[in-house]
């Protein structure tokens, strides 16, 4: 069943609901432990687009939620990490 595309309005409300939020927290903290950094470190890093951090962020999300997930964007203004799967980008 194909389901109909959201409205603009629920789209933005769903993204600011950030129920990803505490998922991509967790990673990033196991990944700060993974590679002997803090926390605050391995976010920076990701929020910098820093390779390997993005990398180990993904396959650690791929782990997790296989096939779930494909982009994330964080919003400054509520300070929480959104993730979403677009399957327009042919991923």
């Amino acid at each position: 069943m194909i389901q109909p595309e959201m409205p603009p309005v629920l789209q933005e409300f769903e993204r600011h609901r950030h129920t990803t939020d505490k998922l991509a927290r967790q990673v990033l903290k196991q990944i700060g432990k993974d590679t002997g950094r803090r926390y605050p470190d391995a976010l920076n890093d990701f929020r910098g687009q820093d390779y390997d951090t993005t990398l180990a962020f993904w396959v650690a999300i791929e782990k997790l939620q296989p096939g779930k997930f494909n982009q994330v964007e964080y919003c400054h203004g509520c300070r929480a990490f959104h993730l979403w799967l677009d399957t327009s980008s042919g991923d």
